[in-house]
This record gives structure tokens, C-alpha cells and sequence, in this order.
């Protein structure tokens, strides 16, 4: 029963998206009202598809367009978890809050598949706050083919992606992002450890590339860490 009341939870989403992919797209400011409409409205009924529905416009939305202004913010709308983005004030990020809030409400909802995804960045997914490991593998193994199956390889990809320069800089010069990963560090040789991130890191992103074919950024990530030169970070800001 709870596999089919899933089904159709993840039926509706993608009935909802194909019908307004059939009309004609609203303007920023008129999806905007709609999204956070819908949120109050699901908030107060305790509705967490409805919640999940309203994630899924905004991650659309803000996908859609790249870059969205600040001045696109109305009283209210920092209850759907649009904020200035960390490092390019003048643009808007959505953080995730609404999955987060309809987890809250119930995580054992028919939406699980979708909300479940709330654990894996419990402090936001804007920032550069480490991802939760443990609830990345955790969703995974749930809901392998899950609608942010993707999303968690990749972030876990890039977790080991990140630990794996860590291991491989010098102590003193990567103080600070061994101090941030202190929790997946552990006391055996580096050299072990820089291996063993190497591997998950790899088939982390063998799987994201896999459901995410066009996403030529991955590969490329994926390419460097197997050729063991990865350069940048994406987790904790030095």
C-alpha cells in the first residue's frame, strides 16, 4: 500500500510539471506568489505532498532561470527559503526549507521519497555546510532510483571529492577544511584514507553521471579525482 500511495504521489508531481510545461510560463514574480500561496496553504493543512510540490516548483524555477535577482523578494517569501546566495549577495538561492518544513511534518509521508532528502542537508543546501553521510547513504539505500537519487551521489561524490584533497595537502596549509571534515577523518594513514575517498568519491560519481548524463561538470569532477588532481572545493569556505 505504501509503495502504490508513493506511486501516486510521484505520479502527481509529474503530471503537475508536464501541465504547466504545456502552458505558458508564468512570470518570475507571478510563479513566486503561486509557490508561496501554496506553501502557507499546505503549511497550515499539514499537506507534506502539497509541500513537496512546492519544492519541487521552486527547485524548477531557480534551475530555470540561473540567476534571480534579490530584488525579486517580497514580504513573506523568506518562509520558502529564498535568501541572498553566500557569495553573490545581489542573486537569490532557495536553501531547501520547504522539503525541510514538510519532513518536519511528517517524515513518514506518502512524499517520504521526496522529503527524505531533507536529512542530507539538514542546515541548507545553499551554503557550504558538509553534507550528513550517514543520511546521504541512508536515502540511497531506501530509495535507490528515488527523485534526489542524483542529487545525494553527487553531493556525496563531492564530499569525498573534498576529503580527498584534504589527505593529500599539507597539514598546516588545510587546517581549516581538516577541522570542518574532522568527523570523517579518522586516525588510520592517510595514505589508507586518501584511498579509500578516491573509491566512494568515484562510485559516488559513476552513479550521479549515470543518471545524469549531460552533466558535463561531473564528469569533469569525476575525471580529476580518478586521475587523483582534483582542484577546487566544494564544501566548508576557508
Amino acid at each position: 500500500m505504501a509503495a502504490r500511495t508513493s506511486g501516486l504521489v510521484l505520479g502527481l508531481v509529474v503530471f503537475l510539471s508536464t501541465a504547466a510545461v504545456a502552458q505558458a510560463p508564468p512570470s518570475l514574480q507571478t510563479a513566486l506568489r503561486r509557490a508561496h500561496a501554496a506553501y502557507v496553504e499546505g503549511r497550515a493543512a499539514r499537506d507534506v505532498p502539497r509541500l513537496a510540490i512546492v519544492d519541487g516548483d521552486l527547485r524548477a524555477l531557480m534551475a530555470a532561470r540561473r540567476l534571480v535577482s534579490v530584488h525579486e523578494l517580497r514580504p513573506g517569501y523568506e518562509e520558502l527559503g529564498l535568501r541572498p546566495a553566500l557569495f553573490e549577495s545581489e542573486y537569490l538561492t532557495y536553501t531547501g526549507k520547504v522539503l525541510r518544513d514538510a519532513h518536519a511534518i511528517d517524515p513518514h509521508s506518502p512524499a517520504r521519497p521526496f522529503t527524505l532528502f531533507a536529512l542530507v542537508f539538514p542546515n541548507g543546501e545553499d551554503g557550504w555546510e558538509l553534507p550528513d553521510a550517514a543520511a546521504g547513504r541512508a536515502y540511497l539505500r531506501e530509495f535507490p532510483d528515488g527523485p534526489f537519487a542524483a542529487e545525494t551521489h553527487a553531493a556525496l561524490a563531492r564530499l569525498y571529492f573534498d576529503l580527498f584533497q584534504i589527505l593529500s595537502a599539507n597539514k598546516q596549509s588545510a587546517a581549516g577544511k581538516r577541522e570542518c571534515f574532522q568527523r570523517y577523518l579518522t586516525t588510520g594513514p592517510p595514505a589508507a584514507q586518501r584511498v579509500a575517498a578516491r573509491r566512494h568519491g568515484l562510485a559516488h560519481y559513476q552513479n550521479a553521471v549515470a543518471l545524469r548524463p549531460r552533466d558535463r561538470q561531473l564528469r569533469s569532477e569525476m575525471q580529476a579525482l580518478a586521475a587523483g588532481a582534483p582542484t577546487g572545493g566544494h564544501y566548508c569556505s576557508d
